[in-house]
Order: structure tokens, then sequence, then C-alpha cells
């Protein structure tokens, strides 16, 4: 069997907002978008939090959804720190979509989390 992947990354502000609040992670086998919540104070932050979140875990041998839950957690604690600690980041809150892939999954793992101050973080 033939497969061929690729690879590609970027955000984009779209038409309703002049700053762009996204983040990403891109490095096979995985990869992670954060997307600060619209509305929510410094959403920017947050992405960037939990982008980082990816970038700085060490490679596992757990199960990817016990990794991608556990990073998902570090990202939300380091949210949620970070807001009580700054006035100016309250309300901050960001959504974070991880996946692992390689070209022998056919259906990878994937986890969602939303991170906001006041909340715990989930991964489905």
């Amino acid at each position: 069997m033939l497969v061929v992947a690729e690879e590609a990354h970027r955000t984009d502000t779209g038409r309703q907002r002049h700053a762009n609040e996204d983040s990403y992670f891109a490095r096979a086998p995985l990869f992670a978008v954060a997307d600060g919540m619209g509305g929510a104070q410094a959403g920017e932050v947050a992405s960037r939090i939990a982008a980082g979140a990816f970038e700085r875990a060490h490679d596992s041998d757990e199960p990817p959804e016990t990794r991608l839950e556990s990073i998902a957690l570090k990202a939300n604690r380091e949210i949620h720190d970070l807001a009580q600690r700054d006035s100016t980041t309250a309300g901050i809150g960001d959504h974070a979509h991880g996946r692992p892939w390689s070209p022998t999954t056919r259906s990878p793992s994937a986890t969602s989390a939303t991170a906001a101050p006041t909340s715990s973080a989930t991964a489905s």
C-alpha cells in the first residue's frame, strides 16, 4: 500500500478579528492546535501556553490517549495558575486539540481540551 503523507500548518485571523489568537504544535507524530477563546481575556496567551505544553512534552511509553490527556491537564494547570497570579489575564481561556498521527495508523487517537481558570481540562 502506498501512503503519501505531507504536513502543512498555518493560522489565520479570519474575518471577524484583527489579532490571531491561535497557536499550534507540529512535530510528527504529534500535532496540536490551540485556539484562544474569542471574547476571553488573553486568549492568545492561553493558546501559546497550550501549544507550548505539547512542545515541552517528552516522549512516553504511555498510550496516546493517556499522554494527550496528561498534556492537556498540564496546560490547564499552567493557564489556571497564570490567571491566579496575573489579574490582567482574568478570564483567560483556549480550546486545544491534539492528535498523534502516523502513516500506519488509520484512526488515530485524539484529545480535545478546554482550559479556563475556573474549570478543569476535559479530555475526550
